[in-house]
């Protein structure tokens, strides 16, 4: 139907209510158990030392992205399903490797070791994906996701427990687009 300028027509609108998919809540830099631990330095964050910097979102049962910088030390170390400072699934990456370690009873076995291809990088982007019973690694190259590491674990429940960075002594690590989307 057309109006003309001047017409007055009623016109019966019936309006449909499209059902919103939930918003899923992400965490950020602020879903640290003490955000004040982290020092803004343009788009990084900081931390200095600290051991168990830990994420208090529970159960981490998600995804996490984030990019990471070891400004002083020897690895960049990460960890999932911290139960306790001596069992938690440890992750540490070095100029040239990836290594996936598992912490029981304050004992560390190396579970794998992977070239991550990246040397000489001030910097790594990272996805963690995890579910109960798996937790899957990539890294960006610059143009796409490439897996570093799927642990497999059926029987076993990575949610259980806190994520988070391990950074020991005068280490210091630099985060920067941190994200997690939980499941």
């Amino acid at each position: 139907m057309q109006i003309a300028g001047g017409d007055n027509r009623v016109l019966e609108i019936t309006l449909s209510r499209q059902q919103a998919a939930p918003a899923v809540a992400k965490g950020g830099m602020s879903d640290w158990e003490n955000p004040g631990s982290w020092t803004r330095e343009g788009n990084w964050f900081l931390h200095r030392g600290g051991n168990f910097v830990l994420f208090k979102t529970t159960p981490p049962l998600g995804t996490f992205i984030f990019t990471v910088s070891l400004r002083r030390g020897r690895r960049l170390q990460w960890f999932a399903n911290r139960v306790d400072d001596k069992n938690y699934a440890l992750f540490q990456m070095d100029k040239k490797t990836f290594y996936r370690n598992q912490v029981v009873n304050g004992r560390t076995t190396e579970l794998a070791k992977v070239p991550h291809n990246m040397a000489n990088q001030d910097y790594y982007t990272i996805e963690m994906d995890i579910t109960a019973a798996s937790i899957v690694h990539k890294i960006h190259d610059g143009e796409k996701w490439v897996t570093l590491d799927e642990w497999n674990a059926p029987g076993r429940n990575f949610t259980v427990g806190n994520f988070g960075f391990l950074i020991p002594g005068s280490d210091q690590v630099a985060l920067s687009n941190f994200s997690f989307t939980p499941r």
